[in-house]
């Protein structure tokens, strides 16, 4: 299942609000823009350019964390989450950020030991350009695997998040424009 927003507003109150609408692709679809938040009227959903791919799951940690926005803000910037590559999942706890800079600091780890195996740069092959570092590392990574071990899986990654955009969803959420939307993911 894939999270997203869901649209549920007044179309035609969309450019009162200070959204600038517009035609877009070959099918002409509608949309409204304002300051990186995009309502889009074919399916009803609303993308966030700060957040591609994450909206519903970012409005989903911030549903569930209801009463507790306060601690989820770092800074009066931003807000510090960890975003899931194959999930597309979004999390803001401190165990998920430690999690992810543990994450990172083993490929990294492995990625200094694979280096000490890769040969001076004139002693690659001619079918590998001088320093292309994950492509040779690519096409040794069952020799690599059998000398240091399998690379360490590192789907996440950190991002800060604009909190003037945290803000805005829940406003749009309270003000029942957005809701939480699902749809089967069939991969």
């Amino acid at each position: 299942m894939v999270n997203y927003i869901k649209f549920i507003g007044d179309y035609s109150k969309l450019k009162s609000q200070g959204y600038t609408f517009q035609k877009l692709f070959a099918g002409n679809y509608m949309q409204w823009e304002k300051d990186g938040f995009r309502v889009w009227k074919r399916g009803a959903e609303l993308t966030i350019d700060d957040l591609t791919n994450y909206e519903g799951s970012f409005l989903k940690m911030l549903i569930n964390n209801r009463g507790k926005e306060a601690k989820l803000v770092a800074n009066n910037k931003f807000l510090h989450v960890v975003k899931n590559n194959e999930t597309f999942e979004i999390e803001s706890s401190e165990e998920a950020l430690k999690a992810e800079i543990d994450s990172r600091k083993a490929l990294m780890t492995w990625y200094s030991a694979a280096d000490e195996l890769m040969p001076e740069p004139n002693e690659i092959k001619h079918n590998v350009c001088f320093g292309d570092r994950e492509k040779w590392l690519e096409d040794r990574s069952d020799a690599l695997s059998d000398q240091i071990g399998h690379m360490p899986k590192h789907d996440t990654y950190r991002d800060s998040i604009p909190l003037k955009t945290m803000l805005a969803l829940v406003k749009m959420f309270d003000a029942n424009e957005i809701e939480l939307g699902t749809w089967v993911d069939e991969k």
